[in-house]
């Protein structure tokens, strides 16, 4: 058992488990979620046994609007991510055939949402299956490109009257990326 399970009051373990993995799931048509939980029981009959009522809303409706507001800014950090990709897609385009898949198979691993779209350049490699999948991966590619490169650490300027010029191997800086199209990509 890891330390973390051992050190978590078993009852607030319980909540946060079963809180988890409602909310990990896609929102459904009309962005509501499953009326069916992760165990395959109601929902609304599991959500009473570990969420209160307030004053206007049951329990269930609780999660349902933790739940939506969770998938809404998700969806919303990988649209500002990843521009090139939604004007192709669309925001509804964008959000069923490439966000929601891609966040249901990798969610949020780091404390960071800067980092949510790390791994949809190869999700789209493995997983997307259109005929237009190089103009998508080329979008996604320059798409990432700015955002790593927003957040990388510049390096000092090559000084060409130094001795060392021309003599010692030559990098790319960082905050260079070189990416390679068939066609003027950022036109």
């Amino acid at each position: 058992m890891p330390l973390f399970d051992q050190l978590v009051p078993k009852n607030l373990l319980e909540v946060q488990k079963w809180f988890g993995s409602v909310i990990a799931r896609p929102l459904e048509k009309g962005d509501l979620i499953s009326l069916v939980s992760p165990t395959g029981n109601s929902i609304k009959e599991e959500a009473e046994g570990f969420i209160l009522p307030s004053e206007g809303l049951e329990p269930f409706e609780r999660i349902q609007i933790y739940s939506q507001q969770y998938w809404w800014r998700l969806l919303t950090i990988m649209q500002e991510a990843f521009p090139c990709l939604l004007r192709l897609f669309g925001h509804r385009g964008f959000n069923e055939l490439i966000a929601t898949p891609y966040l249901a198979r990798y969610l949020p691993d780091d404390w960071s949402l800067n980092t949510l779209g790390k791994r949809l350049v190869p999700w789209i490699e493995e997983y997307y299956r259109e005929e237009d999948k190089s103009l998508v991966l080329d979008a996604a590619r320059l798409d990432y490109a700015y955002q790593v490169l927003f957040f990388t650490k510049d390096t000092p300027r090559l000084d060409a009257t130094s001795e060392d010029f021309g003599v010692k191997p030559l990098y790319l800086r960082p905050s260079v990326c070189l990416l390679d199209f068939a066609y003027d990509m950022p036109d």
